[in-house]
């Protein structure tokens, strides 16, 4: 339960407000917080054009 909560507090995919609000949901629902965590805040994929 520590180690999610270390991630969400350290990246750098969320910040201010929004980086509480990821922290409660991890401390609150553990494994389902940190799985929606990564899944909402992954980074924007970059397009390739040709």
């Amino acid at each position: 339960m520590v180690l999610p909560l270390i991630h969400v507090i350290l990246s750098s995919r969320s910040h201010g407000g929004a980086k509480f609000g990821w922290s409660l949901a991890v401390v609150f629902f553990p494994i389902l917080g940190y799985i929606i965590y990564l899944i909402v805040t992954q980074p924007a994929k970059k397009v390739l054009q040709s």
